[in-house]
C-alpha cells in the first residue's frame, strides 16, 4: 500500500516521500524534511494518527492553540 501511495504521490510532482511504521519516527522525519503533507495512520503502535498530530502540533515553532 505505502509503495502503491509513494508512486501516485510521485506522479503528482512530490519529491520528498518517506514512510514508517514508527509513530515515534514521524517528528524526527517531519524536523528533518519539513513535509507539507503528512499521511497517518490511526492505529498504529504505541501512538494512534490523532496523537502524533498533536505531538507536532506542540513542537511546531509559532504554534498556536485556538481556545
Amino acid at each position: 500500500m505505502c509503495f502503491c501511495l509513494g508512486k501516485c504521490f510521485v506522479n503528482a510532482g512530490y519529491a520528498c516521500i518517506a514512510s514508517t511504521n514508527d509513530p515515534y519516527e514521524v517528528w524526527a522525519l517531519h524536523h528533518k524534511n519539513h513535509y507539507d503533507l503528512i499521511l497517518l495512520d490511526l492505529q498504529m503502535p504505541g501512538m494512534n494518527g490523532f496523537q502524533v498530530m498533536e505531538n507536532l502540533k506542540e513542537t511546531e515553532t509559532g504554534y498556536f492553540r485556538y481556545s
